[in-house]
């Protein structure tokens, strides 16, 4: 599995626990991490230390605490590619509408197809 430029949005870490690093937790650091495992294993699933030794994309580090743990190697700035997808985008724009959002486009082809 591809691990590169892993960043779990809970948190904004690139943090990967593994299978045997989460049986080596507490019952209480297994809950307070509750959230950022269920990222994890939505995303990349919860690997095993094999795997994630063979990946060139994961390295391990110890922290500032003495605890060792699995990281993704970040992609530099000069890695990413221009998409041009931003230039190419529909504007969107959201109203409230009795609580609820309802999404109308700002093009006028869309409110020309529904006028014939």
């Amino acid at each position: 599995m591809n691990f590169k430029n892993y960043l779990n949005r809970i948190n904004g870490n690139n943090n990967i626990y593994s299978r045997s690093g989460m049986m080596g937790m507490t019952l209480k650091e297994l809950l307070e991490r509750e959230k950022e495992l269920v990222y994890q294993y939505r995303n990349i699933g919860i690997p095993e230390d094999e795997e994630l030794e063979l990946s060139p994309d994961v390295e391990k580090r110890t922290d500032s605490n003495g605890n060792q743990g699995w990281f993704s190697r970040l992609a530099q700035a000069s890695e990413f590619q221009p998409t041009g997808f931003a230039v190419n985008a529909k504007k969107e724009q959201k109203y409230p509408i009795s609580g609820k959002q309802k999404k109308l486009k700002s093009d006028n082809a869309s409110e020309k197809a529904f006028r014939r």
